[in-house]
């Protein structure tokens, strides 16, 4: 059996090579899932975090049981951004998955500042989290990669529609 330490490396190198290859696909195939761009108010004003919404047909036709998956993005300081989880979140969709990636504030299309300690950072995901709540009936889980993974995880009880997550 591989170490703790070994087997997360190795489950970070799956996760970008899965990451790699779907936006080969997303970039080469007729029928890329729908996209589509949406911005919400976090709960400090003056602060907007930008959305994308994954969905395709499949997505559709799938059980309303089926969970949607919530991906929260790398340390914004560190160059963290939603673009960074579309691979994962078109291979979700691809299997039948709706998704939602997100800029946290200061990365990619969202407005404000990045912080240091992350306490901002949690408040963009729970006002996300309530966003997709309310715009879906579907069970949430969440994915969070690197400080993205300790931000999704510190929202796990937040609310009783996320049946729980994957933190890399």
């Amino acid at each position: 059996m591989l170490p703790g330490c070994h087997l997360a490396f190795l489950f970070l190198i799956c996760a970008i090579l899965i990451s790699w290859t779907a936006t080969a696909i997303m970039e080469s195939s007729s029928s890329a899932p729908q996209r589509s761009l949406f911005r919400i108010h976090s709960s400090d004003a003056g602060v907007v975090l930008q959305g994308e919404w994954w969905s395709s047909p499949l997505c559709d036709a799938a059980p309303s049981t089926r969970p949607l998956f919530l991906f929260v993005h790398q340390y914004t300081v560190m160059g963290g951004s939603r673009q960074l989880m579309a691979g994962m979140a078109h291979h979700a969709v691809s299997s039948g998955y709706e998704a939602v990636t997100f800029d946290l504030r200061g990365a990619g299309g969202s407005s404000g500042s990045s912080t240091y300690r992350n306490k901002s950072e949690r408040d963009d995901v729970l006002a996300m989290l309530r966003h997709v709540e309310s715009s879906s009936s579907r069970p949430l889980f969440l994915v969070g990669s690197s400080a993205g993974a300790a931000l999704a995880g510190s929202v796990l009880e937040a609310s009783p529609r996320v049946l729980g997550g994957l933190f890399v």
